[in-house]
């Protein structure tokens, strides 16, 4: 027997407490490609002198990752969570203006995501369940490419694996997928970038980048100690990763011709910029479309290269994504690295 990914289903749910699973139900469900759910054991090998090889060892710390690759869509609850929970702030969101369908939410860089972490799970067929308890996402890469859906890619620290725990494939039959449509698309996608001392960005300053690919990241750390496994061989497993370093965001463009040399003179000067990367999906009800817009209020030139080849010459452009000591025109109260601005048919909060 042998099991296929069209087999496969995950689902994620926001927890309270720290190594304890929670059950996975209807809405928890979600689309996602090649999950991973790693755990890996260090095993402490007996090194007593008298020996020329050892012949025991004892089980040690666990080293726990989970990542999340999907495709990013509109009105998915559930991956949409996983992002928010990295950037730390999402408040109820409040009905668009004429609309009756339409919310809008807005995410924004918390001091801390301390308390924000969920059980994420992935049903293997008719296997078994394999269930991290508690995972903590503290990093995301978004990638835009010609011609293709937009990929998000969601990892962080967990604190182990386990099999037919809370979650079994008993239980799983209740985990409802809600979203499987509102992919969003490069072909959707504007990105509007100009001198952070400008007027406010508008569609003239729109640029055609072949490729994109947005960063983000929580520097955290799990310490041991608190926590041990319930296997025969108990092993460590670390607590809830907090806060061991900042934020930081990056953005990289990708662009099918060199037209001008100018953003190598703008990374020779250091000139400050600002951009939107917007996202505008089908209409939700009449003039209020899907959308998701991610502001960045100060950018600055990292790298700049004109790949030399016998074909096209492309352009290829880095920026460090930062905070604003004011937020820029066109702009206003946003002096975070980032804030993510959605319009879908979800009606809670994403971190509720």
């Amino acid at each position: 027997m042998s099991i296929s990914g069209a087999e496969l289903k995950y689902g994620f749910k926001k927890a309270t407490v720290w190594n304890t699973a929670v059950a996975l139900g209807a809405g928890n469900g979600f689309l996602g490609l090649d999950l991973s759910l790693k755990a890996d054991t260090t095993n402490i090998t007996d090194d007593s002198r008298g020996q020329l090889f050892a012949v025991d060892s004892s089980a040690g710390e666990v080293k726990c990752e989970g990542s999340v690759p999907a495709y990013l869509r509109y009105n998915d609850a559930t991956v949409l969570s996983m992002l928010a929970i990295i950037m730390g702030t999402a408040a109820a969101p409040a009905l668009h203006a004429a609309g009756t369908l339409s919310y809008d939410h807005i995410l924004k860089v918390a001091l801390n995501n301390d308390g924000l972490f969920g059980t994420l799970c992935a049903a293997i067929g008719t296997v078994g369940v394999e269930e991290m308890p508690s995972w903590k996402p503290n990093k995301v890469v978004i990638k835009w490419d010609t011609g293709k859906p937009v990929q998000i890619t969601v990892s962080g620290a967990g604190v182990d694996v386990t099999t037919n725990g809370v979650n079994t494939l008993i239980t799983f039959n209740n985990v409802t997928i809600l979203e499987r449509t509102t992919r969003a698309y490069m072909g959707q996608t504007v990105l509007l970038i100009n001198d952070q001392s400008d007027i406010a960005l508008d569609i003239t300053n729109r640029i055609g980048p072949s490729s994109i690919e947005l960063s983000l990241e929580r520097k955290q750390s799990g310490v041991y100690g608190s926590y041990t496994s319930d296997d025969a061989a108990p092993r460590d497993l670390i607590d809830e990763p907090t806060g061991d370093g900042m934020f930081t965001a990056g953005l990289k463009l990708q662009f099918p011709r060199t037209a001008n040399l100018n953003a190598r003179t703008e990374m020779k000067n250091n000139v400050s910029k600002k951009a939107e990367i917007i996202c505008t999906g089908p209409m939700i009800e009449t003039d209020i479309p899907y959308l998701i817009k991610f502001q960045m209020p100060h950018l600055k030139p990292k790298t700049y290269e004109n790949p030399y080849a016998a074909g096209i010459i492309q352009n290829s452009r880095e920026y460090d994504v930062l905070g604003a000591t004011t937020a820029p025109l066109g702009m206003v109260g946003n002096t975070d690295p980032l804030w993510i601005s959605i319009t879908n048919k979800i009606s809670t909060s994403l971190l509720a």
